[in-house]
């Protein structure tokens, strides 16, 4: 940010350091580092901004719709620029990883696949997307597939984080509690804030539960402090622990913070024991996932 800020004030009239701004801001905040209220709206000043100054850049493009497509909840205005984008640049890989998100998000997970499949295509040693790769093959429903693309992804680097989240929730999909567990304490020391509920939810699933209750008690502790926990990731940790009203009136709280992981609400399979309540198919409808 401190980079992108420098360039600004040297040249501003330089779209892509607007871009660059805004993917700091807009990434501080799914990250699970700070509220997205206290972040996006200055994420969606700089994108505009960034359009405004090139419409032909397709990073500027792609920031605007990672922010209409998770902050503002806006799908066809996210469509567009991701459209735009990769029609501006077919080979920014970042592009087509965000497109292949708002596919996810829309409820057309294969068409997802599909996306991410072209970004690796481009980039095919790039962690982050081969890792989404397998998250969304796991989402999708794919679960023996996404448990094999994680592992390639590890293959890569066997220190990358996300890479260890997504295999614990797929080898959990799978039945098989200790892989997952152990999957989980991996993603839980090298992963940030954002990824604090994998490792409580598996603890809470697989037989460990003083070890969930431990992670959920951290977490609101923290709250209670006043620091910045994401609200879905102790719904997450409710809802391993089977609280279901707990569990639902936490992701209200992220429906009020909009924060990004709302829009795969409908397929997280996370919160299936929570499908049957009143209050989290209200949640449904008002994410348009029904």
């Amino acid at each position: 940010m401190k980079y992108f800020s420098d360039a600004i004030a040297a040249d501003s009239n330089y779209a892509a350091a607007y871009s660059g701004r805004a993917d700091s801001y807009a990434l501080l905040t799914t990250f699970g580092y700070f509220a997205p209220n206290a972040l996006m709206p200055k994420a969606k000043i700089d994108a505009l901004r960034g359009v405004a100054l090139d419409s032909m850049n397709a990073e500027a493009h792609t920031s605007l719709g990672f922010i209409y497509n998770l902050y503002d909840w806006d799908y066809p205005k996210a469509y567009a620029e991701y459209s735009r984008a990769v029609q501006i640049d077919p080979r920014y890989s970042t592009a087509q990883l965000f497109f292949a998100w708002y596919y996810m998000t829309v409820g057309k997970p294969d068409q997802a696949v599909a996306q991410a499949r072209q970004g690796l295509a481009i980039d095919p040693f790039s962690l982050i997307l081969n890792s989404r790769l397998g998250l969304m093959l796991y989402l999708g429903g794919h679960v023996q597939q996404g448990i094999e693309q994680e592992r390639r992804t590890l293959e890569l680097d066997p220190n990358y984080g996300i890479a260890y989240s997504g295999l614990a929730r797929a080898q959990y999909a799978a039945g098989d509690c200790p892989a997952a567990l152990d999957a989980a304490r991996h993603a839980s020391e090298r992963v940030g804030p954002w990824e604090g509920a994998v490792l409580g939810f598996m603890a809470a699933r697989c037989g460990d539960r003083p070890l969930a209750e431990r992670e959920l008690n951290t977490q609101l502790d923290k709250v209670t402090a006043h620091e910045y926990v994401p609200a879905d990731l102790i719904a997450k940790l409710y809802a391993g622990l089977g609280d279901k009203e707990h569990a639902v009136e936490w992701l209200e709280r992220a429906y009020a913070d909009r924060i990004w992981a709302m829009t795969i609400l409908g397929i997280d399979p996370m919160y299936d024991n929570l499908r049957s309540e009143p209050r989290f198919q209200q949640l449904m409808r008002k994410m348009r996932h029904e």
